[in-house]
């Protein structure tokens, strides 16, 4: 697993650390939210709130009109004291 804490409720980690479930578990994660070219698998038992924006990691790519979405995503995790994973 490797993520880091960076705010009360807020981890940033990789996609490995995403399918994690038992660090996920031990951290109390609840919510993931996903920035890739790709949507990542998910299983079926899994029982984590996902948010997942789909971008090319390319300089020019613009992610402006994301952030609102991706903001109410972190912004409603974190209200309710639960964990994100970005």
């Amino acid at each position: 697993f490797s993520a880091d804490q960076i705010d009360e409720h807020v981890w940033l980690g990789d996609l490995d650390s995403s399918s994690n479930h038992n660090a996920l578990d031990t951290l109390k994660i609840s919510h993931i939210l996903t920035v890739l070219d790709f949507e990542p698998p998910v299983t079926g038992d899994d029982r984590r709130i996902r948010k997942f924006i789909r971008a090319e990691d390319l300089d020019d790519h613009d992610l402006f009109e994301e952030f609102d979405g991706a903001y109410d995503f972190i912004n409603d995790a974190v209200s309710h004291q639960q964990n994100v994973l970005i």
